[in-house]
Formats: C-alpha cells, structure tokens, sequence
C-alpha cells in the first residue's frame, strides 16, 4: 500500500495528540481532589472501604485473580489504570491484594533459597512498541512494581526486558472468538535472545490486568516455557 507524505503527517500528529491528551489527563489526576468511583466521597479515587467490600471471585482460566471484570468498579477503576494514566489505582489494587497473593505463593517462596538471595521474577505482559508508544506506559508493569515496593524487595524482582511482544495486533477485548484470539496472538511475542536464560530454574509471575479467556497469558507462559524456568505462575489483578 502506498503512503502518501499527508498521511503520515496526519498519523504523526494524531499520535502526538493521543500523546498530549494522555499526559494532560495524568497531570488532571495528580492536581484534582480525587472522588471514590464507587461511593462518590472525596479523598482517594477509589477508598479502602469500597475496596474491601468488592467480591472475591474464582478465576477458570488458570490464574490467580481476585476480582470480576463485571463488577462496574472493578471495570471502571482498571479503564482509569489503563487508558486514563490512573497510577493510583495500581497502588491500591496491590496494597489490597498483596496479602492474598502471598498467601497463594507461600509454598513456592518456601523453595527459595536464601543464601543465593534467590528471589520470584515478574514479569509483566509486555506491549509492542506501537502499543506503549502510544500509552506512554504498561499498566501490568505499574502494577507489578507496585507490588515489589510492597514486598520491599525481599521475595519479588521485576524484569522487563524477558519476554517481548514484537507485532502489533489489535487489542484481545475486540475479538470474541477463542480461536480468532490465539491466531491474533500467533508469533506476537518472544524470549528476548540477550536474556534467554534470564528465567532458567527461576520461578517467574506472569503478570496482566485482566484475564478474559486466557489466551494472551497463556501464549506468553508458552513462549517463556523455552527459557526452562522451575516454574511459571499466571496473575492478573480481574478475570
């Protein structure tokens, strides 16, 4: 296909747009009294009370998560993480699991070895390029680092630069069919080859904000599976 110097001229500053807009609502988030999505009181952009009271559901797709997607502030808080630059959100969604998931790892972080400071890897489901050029950041690495502090670096390191996604492709939520899914995802990402044994005998989290039907963690586990790692565990914060 041909492309004319207009039409990249316009994409280039529909992009920088986008960009502008996604630096202006951040800086609206910092600057403005924050107001609870769910209740409404001011203070924090979603309060600890309103938090606590979300449900806990199971997750069928072989991850650990802890909150339905389909519960209106669930959905609302990680559009505002994702799409809005809401830091804060990824904050308070880890401060409020954290306990939660320690507990689900705790056998795992018992075969730890403490004497080679051996520690679990994160690792958050990388963007493309386009992708995080456009956003300006990755919500599943916000989150996980938020995580890290938590546990102020005694169990958890996070590494970005492990796993790749090296084609575009059209977001996941947009396409209902399974099958249509994994073709999407087919050759989308892969073990960067400076890291390739990064994982080896490690034991890595796979980390994303929301689990659908788990094609997108599951193609990342596979992928990650070539570096030999002890073992690979899936979380992501809704499902």
């Amino acid at each position: 296909m041909v492309s004319y110097p207009h039409q990249r001229r316009f994409w280039v500053l529909a992009v920088r747009c986008y960009m502008f807009r996604n630096l202006l609502n951040k800086i609206i988030y910092l600057l403005l009294p924050q107001r609870c999505i769910s209740c409404g009181r001011f203070g924090e952009i979603i309060c600890g009370e309103c938090l606590s009271r979300l449900p806990r559901e199971n997750n069928p797709y072989g991850a650990i998560s802890f909150y339905s997607y389909g519960n209106p502030t669930v959905k609302k808080a990680i559009w505002l993480l994702k799409y809005k630059g809401c830091y804060s959100i990824a904050k308070k969604f880890a401060e409020s699991v954290y306990d939660e998931l320690i507990e689900e790892l705790s056998e795992h972080l018992e075969l730890l070895n403490p004497d080679k400071n051996e520690k679990v890897i994160l690792i958050p489901v990388p963007l493309s390029k386009e992708r995080l050029r456009e956003r300006g950041y990755n919500q599943a690495e916000i989150f996980a680092g938020e995580l890290v502090k938590i546990n102020k670096g005694v169990n958890f390191e996070i590494a970005i630069d492990i796993l790749e996604k090296i084609k575009h492709t059209p977001s996941q939520v947009s396409i209902k069919d399974r099958e249509e899914r994994l073709k999407n995802l087919k050759g989308a990402f892969r073990l960067n080859p400076k890291m390739k044994d990064g994982i080896r005998d490690r034991i890595a989290i796979l980390i994303d904000d929301v689990v659908t039907t788990g094609t997108t963690l599951g193609e990342c586990e596979r992928v990650l599976r070539r570096g030999r790692p002890r073992k690979i565990i899936k979380v992501a914060i809704a499902h």
